[in-house]
Order: C-alpha cells, then structure tokens, then sequence
C-alpha cells in the first residue's frame, strides 16, 4: 500500500486510529451496562457481526434438532394432547425456525439479526407454554423443564447479547407465570416451585451471559489496542522506509532505492523472461551547477 492512498484499508485503520480515546475511557471506567461509546459500540457490532451470524446459524440447526427430540416424549408425558404438541413443533415452530434462519443469513436483514434470534427464542418457550397450558395430564408438572433448557440454551449456549437475553428470559417468565394458573393438574405448591425454580435458571444464565460478553468486550479493546500498536509500528517503519530511500533536500530516491528497486526489476525480468532496459543521463557542466549552489 502507497503511503497517502486513501485506500479502504487506510480509512479503517484511521477509524481505528480514532477510537483510541474511546477505547482508553472504556478501559479507564469500565462499561458495567455493557455498552460501549456510540462509535465504539458501532465498530464492536460491525467487527463482530459476521461471528455473531455463524454462531447464530449453527446454533439455530442444534436448537430445531433438540427441539423436535421431544416429540418422543410428547406422546408418552402428554398422552391428551400429543398430537396437537406434535402439530405446535412441526407446523408452527420449526417451519418459523427455519424461516427466521434463511432471513438471517440476508444482508439486507443484518440490522435484525438480534431480533430474529430473539423471535425464536421466545417462540419456543411460548410453544412450550401453550402445550402446557392445554394438557390436563397429571405430567404436566414436569413439562416446565423445556422452558428452562430454552431459556438456559438462548442464554448461555447461544449467547444472546445481554440485553436482548434479559428481556427475552423476562418476557419468556411472564408469559409463563401468566399461564402457570390455568395449568389444572398444578397445585399451588407446584407452581410455585415450578416458577422459582424457572426464575433462578433465568438468574444463573443471566449472570453467565453477563460475564461471558463482558469479557468479550474487554478482549476486544485489548486486541484493538494491540492493532492500533501494530498500525503504528506499521507507520513508523513506512516512514523510516521512505526517510532511508529518499533524499531529504530534493525528495529524489537515492541509491539504495535505486538497488532494491533494480534487483526488484531484475528478479521479475527473469521471472517472466522479459527485457530489463536502463537509461544514463548526463547532465553537462553540472559541476560549475554544484560549485555555484553546493551539493
């Protein structure tokens, strides 16, 4: 690359080249509701993106996988209504998964890639509630595992960026204790176990999924520092570069430019079996030029 080019590559790095003070007040005050400065935070969401969509396509395949495992126990815990969860999974919530996985993977939906992952989150905890709330057999006071390995998979496994993992663990909790009270075979004491124990899975994936993307911030301002080193060290030796090639008085290449730049030529000339052509010029008289003027 050209010193001066305003390249892409040039303006990126400049860009990052000016986040340095960001980036130090971050580090400097820390980021406890995990977000960054207004610039900072776009480049992190930028630089992330393409990880953030490939881990989300991936773990969406698992999750439609797991998902449709339980049709074998629909049958034999809820015998009632087996068919109707077989009609929620397969008709409903998967042809939605797989939906929500093709658009995502769409430039044109980037902006809603968060979202989406969201949609099929709260998606399989409300089916999962639905199915709930229509069996009246004595084992539906098991059936609110589901939501917790949901709930704990978009948390932990899927790792929801935090905010958006809050507000579906919450959204996905008050929907269900909304529900919890037209599940007949529950007494009162079941349901409140059931819902505490639903709350502190929610509590535990959250503080892991705070924690892991906290310290994925804090390695991304790390590895940014250490490309804003390098972009500088880049520089400098660019700059030593040119002050070691080139003349300082007439700006000219000097001659050990001119040898690099030679065995460069020759070494491409023998490559590609090419004529190499040189042209000496004398300027005459030029000695009364430097007598006059100095050298």
């Amino acid at each position: 690359m050209t010193m001066g080019n305003d390249t892409p590559e040039k303006k990126n790095r400049d860009h990052i080249l000016g986040l340095e003070t960001d980036i130090q007040k971050s580090m400097e005050h820390g980021f406890p509701f995990l977000v960054f400065s207004s610039r900072l935070e776009q480049h992190f969401l930028a630089d992330t993106l393409d990880a953030r969509k490939n881990r989300f396509s991936i773990m969406a395949i698992i999750a439609i996988i797991i998902y449709n495992l339980f049709l074998i126990t629909d049958r034999e815990m809820l015998p009632d209504v087996y068919r109707t969860a077989w009609k929620i999974r397969l008709w409903i919530v998967t042809p939605a998964m797989f939906v929500s996985l093709v658009i995502m993977r769409r430039p044109a939906f980037v902006k809603a890639l968060d979202f989406l992952v969201d949609f099929i989150v709260i998606l399989a905890c409300g089916s999962i509630i639905l199915i709930l709330a229509l069996s009246h057999h004595p084992n539906v006071v098991h059936y609110h595992t589901g939501i917790i390995l949901v709930v704990m998979f978009g948390n932990i496994v899927v790792r929801l960026r935090f905010w958006h993992a809050f507000s579906v663990s919450w959204i996905s909790f008050l929907i269900y204790i909304l529900t919890v009270t037209k599940i007949t075979p529950m007494t009162t004491p079941v349901m409140i176990n059931s819902c505490v124990v639903l709350f502190a899975a929610m509590i535990i994936s959250l503080i892991a999924n705070y924690q892991m993307e906290n310290d994925l911030r804090w390695n991304y301002l790390r590895n940014l520092l250490t490309e804003i080193e390098t972009i500088r060290l880049e520089k400098a030796n660019a700059e030593l570069e040119h002050l070691s090639s080139y003349d300082v008085l007439t700006e000219l290449a000097n001659r050990r430019h001119f040898n690099a730049f030679l065995d460069n030529e020759w070494r491409t000339g023998i490559r590609y079996r090419t004529p190499l052509s040189m042209l000496f010029l004398d300027v005459d008289y030029f000695k009364a030029y430097n007598d006059h003027y100095g050298h």
